[in-house]
């Protein structure tokens, strides 16, 4: 408890209870903002991607690779996406360093013309070293190569030509 009080710095051992709930609150707040700033960053990226349309067979893509920490930033874009659809189909991946995560997301006219996220998603994450799911109009997946990104979007172009 000595030791423990001495790295709160807790002058009582008393207090010790009381720093380690103010540190967690610290924590928790610093936490919180760098969710809201990598949300920002992920959304100033998504934008100027956003003008990088192209097209395969008949249906239009973007495939871009955000610097992000999480999924749920992918997601976030992935929102961001959906309120203007400017393509058929999105491609996100996030490098993790020695992880990545990949996100699909589907336009309801490219869904119903059979493009479905779920199976784009189990067609591409192979390259990645991983595997993922979900539903027509968003799947995500994982995989342990992020030396494979590249790979996974000229699949998912190659996939989309086919459809």
């Amino acid at each position: 408890m000595k030791n423990a009080a001495s790295l709160v710095k807790a002058p009582q051992l008393s207090e010790v209870s009381d720093k380690i709930e103010a540190l967690q609150a610290q924590l928790k707040e610093a936490e919180r903002q760098v969710a809201s700033l990598e949300a920002k960053l992920a959304s100033q990226a998504a934008k100027s991607a956003f003008n990088d349309v192209k097209t395969a067979g008949n249906f239009t893509y973007i495939t871009t690779e955000l610097a992000v920490e999480s999924m749920d930033a992918l997601r976030q874009t992935a929102d961001n996406w959906k309120q203007n659809q400017p393509s058929d189909v999105l491609v996100l991946a996030a490098n993790l360093g020695e992880k990545v995560n990949l996100l699909v997301a589907v336009a309801p006219q490219a869904i119903a013309a059979g493009v479905k996220a779920g199976d784009l998603i189990k067609a591409i994450a192979p390259a990645v070293g991983g595997g993922g799911g979900g539903r027509p109009d968003m799947a995500q997946a994982g995989g342990k190569n992020p030396a494979g990104i590249q790979e996974a979007f000229a699949q998912a172009v190659t996939w989309l030509a086919a459809k």
